[in-house]
């Protein structure tokens, strides 16, 4: 997900104020000025396996960009809630203020209770019971020992333009990509967090925002690549994690490895990658049913959780595709490494993360994670 778009600065500066020419003086020569506009074209490579053996001359190297844009620190007047390695920064009134109903009188807003439990539930789930990279041990996090989830006005978060329908989206969360120095009393010497900022109006017993940001956590310390089909197609796909069902709704996804129709249409998705790709490719793993989530004592205790208004936090304990995924991470993580190497990249600038060149690296890594029996998702 990206920070509101910027206007860019105008491509002329003003015209200065024209001067009187002195008696006598020559004339000014005037000067033609010719400039080449360039017009942006993209084009998504459709080329799929292998690479061919010659490749095109590298362009120059991306300029460097800055990291994701990162929350300010914890306002004065924030409060703490905290369990673990995780922390919700909260305000009881103002403009950040979360709804103060608080059920079980422990002083603590329930839906800030609740904000936790879900992160909570989310970190057990992933790292715990089902074995993802624990984005706090990434080395790209080096330095960060908690995750910090900051509460405020859904008007302050960033807003998004919609990759399918061009208008503009209000977020109810964000996850950075980048390890924060905001440290409390009493934490040691040069430690980070990872920040996550979510909406104060948010009621996490009726949805997965926090576990949706929280798998990108996991995605940003487990590889480089950043297209939208894959970052968000995969998280959407996740919430089923925690959510009620196995699997999300399934689209017309048909063949492995995708048409050349099929590709161009993906790199243009950003949230529908789940249905129209994700969903089905997963789907055809699962001969024998959707898949249960392991019999482990992680999950054995988040059925066992409840939000304060009751409800459970686990609403089912299927999940179909865990099992793909896990190895897709792992079969990411080393084509960045030759994603860096082949495309000429000096280094994971942001446009390199994202740029189009990445997905047959990406491809082929879905095609490693699942096998070499792959074929067609409908048998």
């Amino acid at each position: 997900m990206r920070p509101p778009r910027v206007p860019p600065p105008a491509l002329t500066a003003p015209r200065p104020a024209k001067l009187p020419r002195a008696r006598g003086a020559p004339p000014r020569r005037r000067r033609r000025v010719c400039v080449l506009f360039a017009l942006p074209f993209s084009w998504l490579i459709a080329t799929l396996l292998p690479l061919p053996a010659q490749h095109p001359p590298v362009p120059p190297p991306v300029p460097a960009a800055p990291p994701a844009a990162a929350p300010a620190a914890a306002h004065p007047a924030d409060q703490v809630h905290e369990q673990g390695r995780i922390r919700v920064f909260y305000q009881t009134s103002g403009h950040h203020a979360v709804d103060a109903g608080d059920a079980n009188a422990n002083g603590v807003p329930d839906r800030v209770e609740d904000v936790l439990t879900q992160a909570l539930a989310a970190q057990k789930l992933w790292i715990e019971a089902l074995g993802f990279p624990d984005p706090l041990a990434s080395p790209r996090f080096a330095g960060a020992n908690r995750i910090h989830i900051y509460l405020r006005h859904r008007a302050d978060l960033p807003t998004r333009r919609d990759r399918e329908n061009k208008s503009p989206r209000a977020l109810n969360g964000k996850a950075y990509s980048a390890v924060a120095r905001h440290r409390l009393d009493g934490d040691p010497p040069g430690s980070g967090c990872l920040q996550i900022r979510i909406s104060s109006s948010i009621r996490a017993s009726r949805g997965q925002t926090i576990a949706h940001e929280y798998f990108h956590l996991i995605q940003y310390g487990a590889f480089w690549f950043r297209p939208a089909w894959l970052l968000e197609g995969t998280a959407r796909w996740s919430e089923k994690g925690l959510g009620e069902g196995a699997l999300g709704p399934l689209g017309a996804f048909e063949v492995w490895p995708p048409r050349e129709e099929e590709i161009a249409v993906l790199s243009r998705l950003d949230y529908s990658a789940a249905p129209v790709f994700w969903n089905p490719l997963v789907h055809s793993l699962e001969t024998g049913g959707d898949a249960p989530l392991p019999d482990n004592a992680a999950i054995r205790e988040l059925q066992t959780w409840r939000y304060t208004d009751g409800q459970p936090v686990l609403k089912d304990p299927r999940l179909t595709g865990w099992r793909f995924m896990r190895r897709l991470f792992a079969e990411l993580s080393a084509a960045g490494d030759a994603a860096l190497r082949e495309e000429g990249y000096t280094k994971w600038t942001l446009a390199n993360q994202r740029s189009p060149r990445n997905d047959p690296h990406i491809l082929r890594a879905i095609g490693r994670a699942l096998g070499p029996d792959a074929g067609n998702p409908g048998q």
